[in-house]
């Protein structure tokens, strides 16, 4: 396939960067999931974040096979997922960047449909595209989210409330990443965070099919622990609450404010002793409008004697045939 857009000098059209850390049973299989893109010119760059299992003979096998340019990083002590992928960042040459862990999956046409997006509009500074949660346990998918529209002018108003970017499903110029653009210090925050600054730059534009399916949808992004949510987004997402404050309505803040409420709820649902205060927390977002419904849906799917239930019947042996 001939690249589209342009090309960064001596470069490929987009560097895939994908963090690595003790995921020698998955790690193939990301690697070979970017191998078969249908865009050609691209890059791949493993970094290992300091693996103890046998994640990096894994991916170099892998890597040799894959019949991409590519790159292995090995760091000699764990930086985190922030700290690696800057890493990863900062060896880059490509004109835009992406990003993939181990679990998630792209559809073959990710980053050619997503590359045409932004080589279509220099405005646009961050692209994201639909995906859905795999969640195994209960044999369903749900995406990631609902109706928004391809363009966003505002779209760092949006994210004050929603989570509809994850690293799986971002692009991003590389001159726009700068050398170290995830912020360590936000922690398990730090994409969003990133995606924040973006977003007030410029344009965020959404390819609204389907092209990632992440993990389960007890993982990741939908996962925060409440001291996460307490310590980082919270503070996070209330400064930049108070930097934009000129422009944004009381509905905008109050959006903001109860989709950390419900954030915090869920946290706290799915910690061993927090229920009753989750609860509360997810309530109190339902009654300031965020989400209700799915709200008090999660309140009974996290209910310790249904969730006790299912544990059971985890652990169950097989009926015999």
């Amino acid at each position: 396939m001939t690249p589209t857009g342009p090309r960064a000098a001596g470069g490929p059209v987009i560097s895939v960067v994908i963090v690595c850390r003790n995921e020698a049973a998955l790690i193939g299989r990301t690697i070979g999931c970017v191998a078969a893109q249908s865009l050609d010119d691209l890059e791949i760059i493993v970094v290992d974040d300091a693996s103890g299992d046998a994640s990096v003979a894994t991916a170099r096998d892998a890597l040799a096979d894959c019949g991409r340019a590519h790159s292995l990083l090995e760091l000699p002590a764990s930086l985190g997922p922030a700290g690696a992928r800057n890493a990863g960042v900062l060896h880059a040459r490509g004109t835009y960047v992406a990003f993939l862990d181990a679990g998630d999956e792209w559809l073959t046409d990710k980053l050619a449909r997503q590359v045409g997006v932004m080589a279509g509009d220099p405005g646009v500074t961050l692209c994201g595209c639909q995906a859905v949660w795999r969640d195994e346990p209960r044999g369903h998918e749900r995406r990631l989210f609902h109706e928004l529209p391809p363009a966003m002018r505002d779209g760092w108003r949006r994210l004050l409330w929603s989570r509809f970017i994850t690293p799986a499903t971002a692009m991003a110029r590389r001159e726009d990443l700068g050398t170290a653009p995830f912020d360590a210090a936000l922690a398990g925050d730090a994409a969003r965070g990133l995606w924040f600054h973006l977003a007030s730059n410029g344009t965020v534009a959404l390819v609204p099919d389907v092209l990632v399916r992440l993990g389960t949808a007890a993982g990741g992004a939908q996962s925060h622990s409440a001291e996460l949510v307490r310590e980082v987004t919270r503070p996070m997402v209330l400064r930049h609450v108070a930097a934009f404050s000129d422009v944004l309505t009381l509905r905008d803040k109050l959006r903001a404010h109860a989709a950390l409420q419900g954030e915090l709820g869920e946290a706290l649902c799915r910690s061993p002793h927090g229920y009753l205060r989750g609860a509360i927390h997810l309530l109190l977002a339902g009654l300031l409008g965020y989400r209700p419904q799915a709200g008090l849906a999660e309140m009974v799917r996290l209910a310790p004697p249904l969730r006790t239930l299912r544990q059971r019947r985890g652990q169950a042996p097989a009926a015999t045939p």
